[in-house]
């Protein structure tokens, strides 16, 4: 079998969960296929050091900007490749290329971006949702990353095919099983500050004001995500009053992320919506102590391993960090619980109900 892989976003220059996802899958099948060939669609040859490719892999550079590789150069390399099977991993797919169809679809938030800020985002998530209306309606096959997820999809997409959950796991760069459990905390709270609305980041820093511990020694990191995010944290931070105890971090490397979980007192994930949500699994992974929101699919793939906040309440939260900052044994329990849940999501067992699921489309014709 030859299966066409769309991995753009591995070289499109755009960190998060979508090239996560891909570099995940690709380390999957590493681990549990050496007998079908791969082509692997990107648009520049400067693939990331850390990503790792199956065996009988084959990569190709489709030039130009997205929407001339999807209505032209992708179609076209797709044609001359004469795939048995191609797999759309990041939300939308395309239509008419003669062959089996597979898409991943994470969530439908790109559906609910308001209509201002930045115009080319603005244009690719309207771009995006048209995108996925009509790849949906000839797709074989559709996964989702959550139950959540799914149901959102169903009601909202209303997709012809039916729905698999398969859910992600820890970027392999990131995962951790070498690391001891600790008991003791580090004198910092970590969370990823980020300007889309729906992350809520600057919660954290409201609900960190109203602490005991930010005055008890305590510091705040915020590895941001680019100079905007930054500012709004500067900002809210000098507004309450903590802005000495706020660290701000930029460019920060998976082996440093890595290190900030290991050491921080608890990793503080704030978000209003998620398909899934990688970075409090990654904490978990790593022996760091998980506060999340209760909401959306958030609990469904933490369980109870995380101390649950209303993402809506400051004081709420500013509870939940003194109950961690100021007991060791919450401190433990969470690590020891997070451990278990993160070793409940494997790459190689993704990859493998992926790869069943190809042959059956393939099968199925």
């Amino acid at each position: 079998m030859l299966v066409a892989i769309d991995a753009r976003e591995l070289t499109s220059g755009r960190p998060g969960g979508y090239r996560s996802y891909v570099a995940g899958l690709l380390w999957g099948f590493t681990e549990v296929d050496n007998t079908n060939h791969y082509v692997i669609y990107v648009d520049s040859a400067q693939l990331p050091e850390s990503v790792r490719l199956p065996q009988n892999s084959q990569v190709k550079i489709v030039p130009g900007n997205r929407i001339i590789q999807d209505l032209v150069r992708l179609r076209r390399q797709i044609s001359v490749d004469s795939p048995d099977l191609v797999h759309f991993p990041c939300n939308y797919g395309l239509r008419g290329l003669g062959v089996p169809t597979v898409i991943t679809v994470h969530d439908c938030f790109f559906m609910d971006e308001p209509l201002r800020g930045d115009l080319k985002r603005q244009f690719l998530n309207r771009y995006t949702a048209f995108m996925c209306r009509c790849s949906l309606r000839t797709a074989k096959a559709v996964v989702t990353v959550s139950e959540y997820s799914r149901a959102e999809i169903i009601r909202r997409l209303r997709p012809t095919s039916n729905i698999d959950v398969i859910y992600p796991a820890c970027p392999p760069a990131l995962k951790s099983d070498e690391v001891e459990g600790k008991s003791d905390a580090g004198k910092y709270f970590l969370f990823i500050a980020s300007t889309e609305p729906r992350k809520n980041s600057c919660l954290v820093v409201k609900a960190f004001a109203r602490s005991h511990a930010s005055r008890d020694g305590c510091k705040l990191c915020a590895v941001c995500s680019g100079r905007a995010a930054a500012r709004r944290v500067a900002k809210t931070a000098k507004e309450r009053g903590v802005d000495g105890a706020v660290k701000i971090l930029f460019n920060v490397t998976d082996a440093e992320l890595r290190a900030l979980y290991r050491s921080a007192a608890a990793f503080v994930f704030p978000s209003l919506k998620e398909g899934f949500g990688l970075p409090p699994l990654e904490a978990m992974s790593n022996g760091c102590p998980v506060l999340a929101s209760r909401v959306t699919a958030i609990p469904e793939v933490l369980g109870d391993a995380a101390l649950y906040f209303d993402p809506a309440d400051e004081e709420d939260l500013a509870r939940k960090l003194d109950q961690v900052w100021q007991n060791i044994d919450v401190r433990a329990q969470l690590i020891d619980k997070g451990y278990r849940q993160a070793g409940k999501y494997s790459w190689k067992e993704t990859a493998s109900r992926i790869l069943a699921l190809y042959e059956r489309t393939v099968e199925s014709g």
